[in-house]
């Protein structure tokens, strides 16, 4: 090989296209586990805003009488959906504030989640719970207060 030529050998190059391929092997699942986390996260996010509408819309005395005489208000979430309530000017509140929820991650996607609002009676005020349930089990409840 004379020694005026440049470049790279063809053992070069596939030394180093070897070495991307396990890199991105390696990263990409790292990355998704990222993205992943960021999407629960937005869910998680999206679910605090309507537990917080279910709250606000507690200051009316009207939809405060019907969570105490029921003792519970359910509100259910699906992907891309209305939020749905069996009482309609609560879910007519939350509706206004929050409109439709677009979920984002494979944990809620195609899933329908209940927030729970009821009473704390000393204080009067609405708790807003949220419980998720795997193969049914619940695995965990969320409370929201603000």
């Amino acid at each position: 090989m004379n020694g005026s030529q440049k470049g790279f050998s063809l053992v070069e190059v596939i030394v180093v296209a070897a070495i991307m391929a396990v890199l991105v092997g390696v990263l990409t699942p790292v990355y998704l586990k990222y993205v992943e986390k960021s999407r629960i996260s937005s869910d998680n996010k999206s679910f605090s805003e309507v537990a917080r509408a279910m709250i606000n819309a507690g200051s009316d005395e009207e939809i405060m009488d019907y969570i105490k005489e029921k003792g519970s208000v359910d509100v259910m979430v699906k992907d891309g959906e209305e939020i749905f309530c069996d009482y309609n000017r609560l879910q007519e509140e939350v509706r206004e504030t929050v409109g439709k929820v677009d979920l984002q991650s494979k944990k809620y996607k195609n899933k329908t989640i209940t927030l729970v609002a009821t009473l704390n009676t000393p204080a009067d005020a609405i708790i807003v719970t949220q419980t998720e349930y795997y193969k049914d089990q619940k695995s965990a409840a969320i409370n929201f207060r603000y």
